[in-house]
């Protein structure tokens, strides 16, 4: 594992963080679980039998993907095999937000994205990637390839999520979609299982078998996750709860400190400070 620290000045008042990792499925260093930060995050694939789930939803991860993660939006990287998983994983602190953005492709607001690189434009950005993490490396060359990085970024298109839903069993992604559809409903697992055309034993084994969690467990962190959009766009706490089908007020505000680490309110005045202007 090699990483750098670096601050970027003065067109992006930014602080990078920039690691390169090599790691498998057992490892003490995974952070398997579902996580949220301060940070922009940026997951560039080398190697490895993964998926990554961002916010509610589940991207395939090959050779070349680079997946792009807002400030407090949850994620976490999915292990499928003991296959060697290489990949860099950088985060950027930014006080200008609007102006990373734009760099990352001239978007309004940040929003998680997801682009595949050709074998030529990952051996580009890999040579760039190992000049930030260099320690040996000037201040200068650092911050050219900060911009580097940003320029390469910028230039990629985004793969439609419909183009890039992971390899999943049928009955998990039918079950995912219907979770989606009528997250603010209430929703038992045997109409889960129905309209996934499995039995409720399957539809948890498949479960449980590619994501780690039962179909239960998924569909209230989808619901927690669905909440915090309505926090960001600053609907009250009990608001949020009622939109994203929770029944139970403080039973909602447990769960969520139990899932981001803090409350409700605290990731409301959070991600409002963080808000692009």
């Amino acid at each position: 594992m090699k990483n750098n620290t670096v601050r970027v000045s003065p067109s992006i008042d930014a602080i990078i963080s920039a690691t390169y990792v090599e790691l498998r499925k057992d490892s003490p260093f995974n952070q398997n679980e579902p996580h949220i930060h301060k940070e922009t995050e940026i997951y560039v694939n080398l190697s490895g039998d993964v998926v990554f789930e961002v916010g509610n939803r589940i991207y395939p991860v090959k050779r070349g993907s680079v997946i792009l993660t807002r400030p407090y939006e949850y994620h976490r990287c999915i292990y499928l095999s003991e296959e060697l998983h290489r990949h860099y994983w950088i985060l950027i602190e930014c006080d200008s937000l609007e102006n990373l953005f734009k760099f990352l492709g001239g978007k309004g607001e940040a929003e998680s994205r997801h682009v595949r690189l050709e074998e030529e434009v990952l051996g580009k950005l890999e040579s760039t990637l190992d000049m930030l993490i260099s320690k040996s490396s000037s201040s200068l060359k650092q911050n050219i390839a900060f911009f580097e990085l940003l320029s390469i970024l910028s230039e990629e298109k985004d793969i439609p999520f419909a183009e890039s839903e992971a390899t999943l069993p049928a009955d998990v992604l039918l079950a995912l979609k219907y979770m989606d559809g009528h997250i603010g409903e209430p929703i038992e697992l045997s109409e889960l299982a129905r309209a996934s055309f499995v039995s409720v034993n399957t539809l948890e084994r498949h479960f449980k078998d590619t994501l780690g969690v039962s179909p239960s467990v998924m569909l209230k962190r989808k619901r927690l996750i669905y909440s915090t959009r309505f926090l960001r766009d600053g609907a009250s706490v009990l608001e949020a709860c009622e939109r994203s089908g929770f029944t139970d007020y403080s039973g909602y505000i447990s769960a969520f400190r139990l899932f981001f680490g803090m409350t409700p309110l605290k990731y409301k005045k959070g991600t409002s400070e963080n808000t692009l202007k």
